[in-house]
């Protein structure tokens, strides 16, 4: 017991003097982690980058059986939506995404509510979406593995949408439809987020939404929740980019290390938020959403030929 004691000791010492350390090289983790700066302390994350990290070597050892039907998956879905859509900008596989997701077919039964999954690989959370039971963080995730079929690098990362004013956004109403259809369990979702926050002591402004960085021209930020997309642009305004991007997520979720989370700190600090809002957006929302239409059988028979896929995620997801 007490040799135990002495190891668990030992090991904590070198993880506080590693944390030293890296404190010391990189001085900008004052600026991103710790309570003034409303997200957890460096020494959380540090912890919590490591068991990611851990459990995605696992997960590539051993989960390759599910990744395959996965990829299956993201591999037809790419496919559908540029034959719906060829050569597809960002907008369109967005908007046509938000559509096939909202509407069920990638979900067990070809239903899809707005409730915390049952069935979660955290390493993995968008393929929580085949269980039809989701949130902001399964729908972004699955669309950022979608974009890699697109060539298009992008990365989840936490935001602060619920208690920050943000601009308001212009969508249709065909597609705002879309959103209220899969909301049929807000009471549910708003009961485990108000029991989740409290376990966490109330600090729901450490982050309380997923929405997707695209690393593009422009550097978009994609939210398939709200189905709206913005810039991250030099020109001031008053939405800062930091006030609402939880950079200490990317770190903790062992999606950066602490260099890169450092550097990308230096690249948005100065950098605000502007929603896309133009006729030309609005144009192309119709024609995204009227074109899913024409090609609803063509998304019906997408749906048979993975059914096998989503059968196979749902049984091992059980386990």
């Amino acid at each position: 017991m007490k040799k135990l004691k002495v190891t668990t000791y030992a090991r904590k010492l070198l993880f506080d003097g590693q944390c030293k350390i890296e404190r010391l090289r990189y001085p900008d983790i004052d600026h991103i982690f710790g309570h003034e700066n409303e997200a957890p302390d460096f020494a959380s994350c540090r912890y919590a980058n490591k068991l990611y990290l851990e459990r995605y070597k696992l997960y590539a050892k051993y989960g390759s059986f599910i990744e395959g039907h996965y990829q299956d998956i993201l591999y037809k879905l790419s496919h559908l939506i540029q034959e719906i859509k060829p050569n597809p900008t960002i907008e369109e596989i967005l908007f046509i995404y938000a559509y096939i997701l909202r509407k069920g077919y990638l979900s067990l039964d070809n239903e899809l509510k707005f409730i915390y999954p049952k069935k979660e690989l955290d390493v993995r959370p968008g393929l929580s979406i085949v269980t039809g039971e989701s949130v902001c963080r399964n729908y972004t995730a699955l669309l950022s593995d979608l974009l890699f079929h697109f060539n298009i690098n992008s990365i989840p990362i936490m935001t602060d949408r619920l208690t920050k004013e943000s601009e308001p956004i212009h969508i249709i109403p065909e597609l705002e439809a879309l959103k209220h259809q899969t909301h049929d369990q807000d009471d549910t979702f708003e009961e485990e987020f108000n029991e989740k926050a409290q376990a966490s002591n109330g600090n729901v402004q450490f982050g309380n939404h997923s929405e997707l960085l695209v690393f593009d021209r422009h550097h978009h930020l994609l939210d398939p929740t709200s189905i709206s997309l913005s810039i991250i642009t030099s020109k001031e305004t008053e939405y800062k980019a930091l006030d609402f991007l939880k950079l200490w997520s990317l770190y903790a979720t062992g999606m950066y290390n602490i260099k890169t989370t450092c550097s990308f700190y230096h690249q948005l600090k100065d950098k605000s938020l502007k929603v896309v809002r133009s006729k030309a957006l609005i144009s192309t929302q119709h024609e995204c959403y009227d074109s899913c239409e024409h090609n609803k059988e063509k998304i019906k028979r997408f749906n048979e030929t993975i059914k096998e896929d989503i059968s196979f995620l749902n049984e091992e997801l059980s386990y």
